[in-house]
């Protein structure tokens, strides 16, 4: 039966059910030697699982149909054991094919997201590319698999959205390397003839750099600390073009504040929580 199933369309699926469930035997059924418990269970767990399923309506209308004819055979006092074995298995195979059209409807949503990405980091980060481009394939394979079972989809499913997370990661560090070698450059540049606001930037850039070599840290922080350095950099550039390059130039840079979402304030912050500033962490109380 399972075979037959596999290779139906859901709403096509209901149809030969529903018929088959609706022309029972009209033999004379001995309700002694009738057990109906097993089909019981599987109509009260097929029903249990429609009402999960309600944002998936073409689904949840199939399973609906066929809970209705199991339960044209449950009602039926001359259905014969045979009857009733047969509406059993038929509820829950549909159960599980419903479950494993919402599985790879699942991960084909998710595979469309992961070509998304992957279309937008093309020919900019070729690793990162690369990976995007294994995932998506490996990703494919199982969704064209015609034999591949709920637990399998539902799995893959999640694997695109967590590749994304990693490459995304990836490249926001990739960025923040290449924004610290532009601050390391122009520090190199400034570190004579302004050595004050080149402190100050060396403070950002040691600190960036902690973030970037820190495995744990996610895409949010390395985009945050290039938001920063980056923030910074045009601040020492405008002081030092325009000639402000002194104690007080540098000093005035000293005294922005940066909290954890990346928003600066001008002067101390007086909110409890946790800050940047000159490139070191500082919790207010």
């Amino acid at each position: 039966m399972k075979k037959i199933f596999s290779n139906m369309k859901p709403a096509r699926m209901a149809i030969m059910l529903i018929l088959a469930l609706l022309t029972v035997q009209t033999v004379q059924a001995d309700p002694n030697t009738t057990d109906k418990t097993a089909l019981a269970a599987a109509i009260s767990e097929a029903e249990t699982y429609s009402g999960s399923i309600q944002s998936n309506p073409n689904e949840a209308k199939v399973l609906a149909s066929i809970i209705d004819g199991c339960k044209e055979v449950q009602n039926n006092a001359d259905a014969t054991q045979s009857d009733i074995d047969f509406a059993t298995s038929a509820i829950n195979e549909s159960v599980n094919q419903c479950k494993i059209a919402i599985a790879r409807n699942a991960l084909s949503t998710a595979i469309s997201e992961a070509e998304e990405y992957y279309n937008s980091i093309k020919g900019k980060y070729p690793e990162q590319e690369k990976e995007m481009a294994a995932l998506i394939g490996n990703c494919k394979d199982i969704y064209n698999n015609p034999d591949a079972i709920v637990e399998l989809l539902e799995f893959t499913a999640a694997i695109p959205n967590e590749g994304i997370k990693q490459v995304k990661t990836e490249v926001a560090r990739i960025d923040l390397a290449a924004a610290i070698s532009e601050a390391e450059e122009y520090y190199t540049s400034i570190k004579e003839s302004s050595p004050c606001i080149a402190s100050v930037l060396q403070h950002i850039i040691n600190t960036a750099k902690e973030i970037k070599d820190d495995d744990k840290l996610t895409q949010s922080d390395m985009e945050f600390a290039t938001s920063i350095l980056e923030e910074v950099m045009k601040q020492a550039k405008d002081a030092v073009d325009t000639g402000i390059n002194t104690v007080n130039a540098a000093s005035r840079m000293a005294e922005k504040y940066y909290d954890l979402n990346g928003r600066r304030f001008n002067g101390k912050p007086s909110a409890k929580g946790v800050y940047i500033n000159n490139g070191n962490k500082i919790v207010m109380k």
